[in-house]
């Protein structure tokens, strides 16, 4: 699922939707995928071709502490399994929510290093360290100094506990690889997790470039405004003016377009402004400013989660920005929708669709990623067509059948059809709406073709038959032909 920048890789999420594990992958490195893979609704792993090593990412949501046992050595195990089956020749980070508190104690300060939120490690913590020590992995969310503010990754609903249950291990032969990790609480996601950044520094695959021409898009509609048109008008006369003194003496045709076509870009961008796009067209200045007003709020609470006015305060505003997003939403595909309608009854069929078209936002082409014989992830163009290419050769190239299918005309079907009367074809063309593209014969239906006297509807057919309509023996020999029209005429 492409989204903004990037496109999202999940796996299986559960019948109910609870669980589900993924990556969210940015275009720049999306030709670099060798393998994503979906375990089970707990684990997922994805494989990134580097310039010296293969990296792959665990990404696991391992269970509570409430738990039974059985669920928790199940997930474990595996968890042991998929690591087990990756490459040793990669650099293997396993991440994730692991709902475990790892503490300080002495014996486990190789694997954990020293600066946990916690002092003492609960039973998810044991585990996971066991798991750690047992692969040769090292906890590098616990191995930086840091605020406490910025060890926490979850905030309990009544806002009074913070916990470090979300790490991030390595393997101890790259753990150096990683130069930081920490929390960033200012990140505005909806959740009681909070965001985590590890900085890896490692190179990638090179990507291939390719040399593409960046169009500019000026967003036009903002002209609808007189300050904005005004303004524009203004700057394009004075540069104009100015570009004439300059440029008099030059009569190449080619030089003045050139000059026009500056002129007009550098006005555009200065007081039109480039079109940005955006996903949710339905996200008005109101709703940004409901927003605004919530990442404010939490902000404030954050800073004193003690005080029990600020938590009030910003669960009040999540819970009327959530309204506030959900009316504005349904609101603006309300009036798309009676907009339609409207221009459905009235038979404005192209602005119904330019409606709507406008409404549904720029086609966003689904990312197609499929694998080779070997079971590799293919993410490069010319790779994927390579692979259908040799996938279809052998498809199409293989040996004829045994057996054929036959097929009878059922009795019921008439061969014999008539051919169509001169009233017919005028009934068919009245039919027809205009700003329709024409067909083979490049023929455009006319704009007023609605009747007319003395020949067919649509301005393009006449009869070499009869005038009468009603006398069906003359309609039977009539022959249609084509006659050109002009605008309004009828044949």
């Amino acid at each position: 699922m492409k989204i903004g920048d990037g496109t999202i890789m999940y796996g299986d999420c559960g019948q109910r939707h609870e669980f589900g594990t993924g990556f969210y992958i940015h275009k720049t490195a999306i030709d670099t995928i060798k393998e994503f893979k979906s375990i089970n609704n707990r684990i997922s792993h994805i494989t990134i071709q580097a310039q010296w090593f293969d990296i792959t990412f665990i990404n696991v949501h391992a269970p509570t502490e409430d738990k039974e046992d059985d669920v928790k050595e199940e997930f474990y195990s595996q968890l042991e399994q998929t690591y087990n089956s990756i490459s040793r020749h990669n650099v293997t980070i396993v991440l994730g929510d692991f709902n475990a508190k790892v503490g300080k104690e002495e014996i486990y300060k190789p694997t954990i290093g020293n600066y946990s939120l916690h002092d003492e490690s609960s039973e998810n913590g044991v585990r996971l360290i066991n798991f750690a020590m047992a692969n040769g992995l090292t906890l590098s969310s616990t191995k930086f100094q840091h605020n406490r503010i910025h060890l926490g990754t979850w905030i309990s609903p009544d806002g009074k506990v913070v916990n470090q249950i979300d790490h991030v291990a390595i393997q101890r032969r790259f753990q150096n690889s990683i130069k930081d990790v920490r929390t960033f609480r200012g990140a505005d996601c909806e959740t009681d997790h909070m965001l985590i950044i590890a900085q890896m520094k490692i190179k990638l695959k090179k990507k291939q470039s390719t040399n593409r021409v960046e169009i500019k898009r000026y967003d036009v509609e903002n002209l609808a405004e007189e300050k904005i048109k005004e303004n524009f008008r203004k700057e394009m006369e004075i540069n104009l003016s100015e570009s004439r003194l300059t440029h008099s003496d030059q009569q190449d045709v080619e030089s003045r377009w050139r000059h026009l076509r500056n002129s007009i870009q550098d006005v555009a961008s200065k007081t039109i402004g480039k079109r940005k796009r955006t996903n949710k067209i339905w996200f008005n200045i109101k709703c940004q400013e409901r927003v605004l007003e919530r990442q404010n709020a939490r902000k404030a609470w954050l800073q004193d989660m003690d005080n029990i006015t600020l938590k009030e305060r910003y669960y009040k505003i999540r819970k009327e920005t959530q309204r506030t997003l959900r009316q504005e939403k349904r609101k603006h595909y309300n009036n798309m929708v009676r907009e339609a309608e409207d221009d459905f009854k009235h038979h404005r069929a192209r602005q119904m669709y330019q409606n709507i078209k406008k409404s549904l936002g720029k086609f966003t082409k689904r990312e197609q990623f499929i694998k080779d014989h070997n079971g590799k992830i293919l993410t490069n163009k010319n790779d994927i067509q390579e692979t259908w290419k040799t996938y279809f050769t052998q498809l199409l190239n293989c040996n004829d059948p045994q057996y054929y299918f036959t097929f009878e005309e059922p009795d019921t079907v008439d061969i014999q059809v008539t051919t169509p009367s001169v009233n017919e074809i005028r009934q068919t063309i009245k039919k027809l709406k205009n700003n329709k593209a024409c067909g083979e014969d490049q023929w455009v239906l006319p704009v007023n073709a609605t009747d007319g006297s003395g020949g067919g509807g649509g301005g393009g057919c006449g009869g070499g038959g009869s005038d009468d309509d009603d006398d069906d023996d003359d309609d039977d020999d009539a022959v249609p032909f084509a006659i050109p029209a002009q605008q309004g005429h009828f044949g």
